[in-house]
């Protein structure tokens, strides 16, 4: 029979206080938060740094590419300021967080919790954009939807299954909103955020056609024509996040020409009074041209002058 030496006992002693000493630092899970983010009562802008401190040192942050938002939302794939800290550091139960805003410090604070994922409001200087109600937004009124005409804001209504007159983070489900002619629409998938410049979680946006008499002016230089097809979407400046699809719905008789000349959708842009072009596809089979957007404003489908003009010089006026 063999002896057990010392050397054989040793070895894997060793071997297992190095593995526990490797499990022992493993550092807990970050704990992410996302929400709405004002400055002194109003919609914080896009580029606010956002840090979150424990103990005054710094454990996380983020820097905000929608107004008046931080963080993508609640979904698994959503980018979220995560805070960090070492096994060393965490106290089940002790740790706070503080939140600051271009270095200013917001309210409120919040507990760290491993592996949590929570939406937090955050507001400096005055009023926030939404309560914090136990991770329900209240908005201060809803949109009434009038055709063709602008939302106007009204009291909140009682749900009568929950009692309550709260919305939740976004759009209920997916919606379409069509516009006063029929021959466009937006759709929005399921939580999407409508945010007005005034702090208003918006239910619906209105879609309303324009005629080139009242369309800012177009550029010569940029060799584009208007087709004759252009919306505005309203409440004028509110924000989507993500992102909507806008669809030109274009008649049988008009379609084929339009789609065969290369249609672009182009946004008015009010602050650089200029016309940008939008991501755009067209479909000839369907009729339909469709369009990335983000933000409430007026819409136009344009071709190019060379195009058209070789079309019979036919006009798009």
């Amino acid at each position: 029979m063999r002896s057990i030496t010392a050397q054989t006992l040793i070895v894997p002693f060793f071997i297992i206080i190095l593995l526990a000493i490797h499990v022992a630092a493993v550092p807990p899970l970050p704990a992410e938060f996302y929400g709405t983010i004002s400055v002194d009562g109003k919609p914080a802008p896009i580029g606010t740094i956002i840090t979150a401190q424990i103990n005054g040192v710094e454990k996380g942050s983020i820097i905000t590419s929608v107004v008046g938002f931080y963080g993508g939302g609640p979904g698994i794939f959503d980018t979220r300021i995560k805070v960090n800290v070492t096994e060393e550091e965490y106290r089940p139960g002790e740790l706070k967080v503080v939140f600051m805003i271009n270095g200013q410090q917001a309210t409120p604070n919040a507990d760290f919790e491993p592996g949590s994922s929570k939406q937090l409001d955050l507001s400096t200087g005055g009023a926030g954009v939404a309560n914090q109600q136990s991770g329900i937004i209240t908005p201060s009124g809803t949109v009434a939807m009038v055709q063709g005409q602008i939302p106007e804001l009204t009291s909140p209504s009682s749900d009568p299954a929950s009692g309550s007159s709260t919305i939740t983070y976004g759009l209920d489900q997916p919606k379409t909103f069509m516009a006063d002619d029929g021959l466009a629409e937006i759709f929005f998938t399921k939580d999407t955020m409508l945010f007005s410049p005034d702090g208003q979680f918006l239910s619906v946006v209105g879609l309303r056609s324009r005629s080139i008499t009242d369309l800012p002016p177009f550029p010569a230089n940029q060799s584009l024509r208007f087709t004759g097809y252009a919306y505005e979407i309203i409440p004028e400046g509110t924000y989507f996040n993500p992102k909507g699809v806008l669809t030109f719905k274009l008649p049988p008789d008009r379609a084929y020409e339009i789609i065969n000349a290369g249609p672009v959708i182009y946004e008015y842009l009010p602050q650089t009074a200029a016309w940008e072009p939008v991501n755009t596809a067209s479909n000839v089979f369907t009729n339909l041209i469709t369009g990335d957007i983000f933000e409430a404003a007026i819409y136009g489908l344009f071709i190019p002058t060379n195009i058209a003009e070789s079309m019979n010089n036919t006009s798009y006026y």
